[in-house]
């Protein structure tokens, strides 16, 4: 990943694809939801030094006809938790799982990106996390891959009851 050539210009921050999983045998299927997005993390220039911004938009690929209007995903995942794992390992384990992820952020304050100081322009979603401003999200979120940072981890997106519903890596921009 570090080494060789692209043509793609980093964009700064982290990313992470959202995939809808494939469940266990005993588990309601999931694919059926709302989940196939790129979170996008940026350091938030508008908030203090730790504050970090996250907003979700469709993959480059995945991107509407331009004529096609496409309704906003906000209210949609606002019932929904991002989850940001110790390990970067996609393969399903119920042991691993029950461990208890490194960050948990709400997504019940997204807003629409136009709301917003700072956001990307594709973003259908946007929210300004800063460390603090709930209990579950105390530790400062590093965009890095150093011992403490989430470059590397393991993204998901949970629904109200817990279950996971959308997975991803995340990886720099």
């Amino acid at each position: 990943m570090c080494n060789g050539f692209s043509s793609r210009i980093s964009q700064g921050g982290a990313t992470a694809f959202l995939r809808p999983l494939s469940t266990y045998d005993n588990e309601p299927k999931s694919n059926d939801t709302i989940f196939d997005y790129q979170v996008t993390l940026h350091e938030d220039p508008t908030a203090r030094a730790d504050g970090i911004h996250l907003s979700i938009s469709k993959p480059l690929d995945d991107q509407a006809e331009p004529t096609q209007i496409q309704p906003s995903p906000v209210e949609a995942f606002r019932s929904y938790w991002v989850e940001i794992h110790p390990d970067g390992d996609l393969t399903p384990s119920k042991s691993r799982d029950a461990l208890p992820p490194l960050h948990r952020f709400p997504l019940q304050n997204l807003t629409s990106p136009q709301n917003l100081e700072f956001s990307p322009t594709a973003a259908l979603a946007s929210i300004n996390l800063i460390p603090g401003q709930t209990k579950s999200n105390a530790k400062r979120l590093r965009l890095d891959a150093c011992e403490t940072g989430v470059i590397g981890r393991r993204m998901s997106v949970v629904d109200a009851t817990g279950m996971r519903v959308a997975e991803g890596v995340i990886g720099w921009n």
